[in-house]
């Protein structure tokens, strides 16, 4: 399982952004290595898509939508009741966005400790080992 925060996914669309390079590096690594299966939450697919929209335009941002859906190795985790009441709990927990604190529910969950992420929030998170 890997977990793949969204200025990953981001970087790896936006050719302009300043972790273009590395987020390629990651990416192609996991679709060169087809087997190993990506997993995001619907919050970091939201936060993509708005994002690129904002900064790339409509076509650009459908375009990664599509791109992403199709992805044959990619999970999208979806929020359940608990997990939304413990993304709020982490939320007021640490200092992080809220589809930060998502993400650190589901890594709970799913007892995941690796996130790939350039975000040094969750480095408050002491048993999150962040790749970069």
């Amino acid at each position: 399982m890997v977990l793949v925060d969204s200025n990953v996914w981001i970087g790896y669309f936006n050719s302009n952004d300043r972790h273009h390079e590395k987020a390629l590096q990651i990416i192609s690594s996991f679709r060169t290595n087809g087997d190993r299966e990506i997993y995001i939450t619907s919050g970091i697919i939201h936060e993509v898509i708005n994002h690129l929209f904002k900064i790339k335009g409509s076509q650009f941002a459908r375009k990664t939508l599509e791109t992403v859906l199709s992805l044959p190795n990619l999970r999208i985790l979806f929020l359940s009741d608990s997990l939304w009441q413990r993304t709020i709990e982490n939320f007021n927990l640490y200092e992080m966005g809220l589809t930060d604190a998502q993400i650190v529910s589901v890594m709970e969950e799913k007892k995941e400790t690796i996130l790939y992420s350039f975000d040094g929030h969750f480095d408050q998170v002491k048993w999150i080992k962040r790749v970069f």
